[in-house]
């Protein structure tokens, strides 16, 4: 999409990708033109097609303990989905490269709301 977009077409756009079933992931890239409102825009979003984690129900989904709280029988109400998409791609690029025998620590600082 071009960086001149209206926010009026670009949460048209949004709908679009919310209501079409062969779309399962939406991911905004931040941070967005001064013209156009983030919140509205990450709102716009469906929370099981949000790719970043940050609309408003996944980010109180996530800092909850129970997000976090695996049980065998699966009834928790979330899916294995619920872990931040930093860790998720981190994590195989470690394996990857086979970095699992090397101790060490990775923080993840976020800035804004990523």
């Amino acid at each position: 999409l071009e960086e001149d977009i209206s926010q009026e077409d670009l949460l048209t756009q949004i709908e679009e990708c919310n209501v079409n079933p062969h779309i399962h992931g939406i991911l905004v890239q931040l941070p967005l033109p001064s013209h156009i409102d983030e919140s509205t825009v990450v709102e716009a979003i469906h929370p099981e097609k949000d790719v970043d984690g940050l609309h408003p129900l996944n980010v109180a989904a996530l800092a909850t303990t129970t997000t976090h709280q695996r049980n065998s029988n699966n009834n928790n109400n979330h899916n294995d989905n619920d872990t931040p998409p930093t860790t998720t791609t981190t994590l195989p690029l470690l394996d990857w490269n086979q970095l699992d025998q090397i101790p060490f620590h990775i923080p993840c600082t976020p800035q804004g709301c990523m």
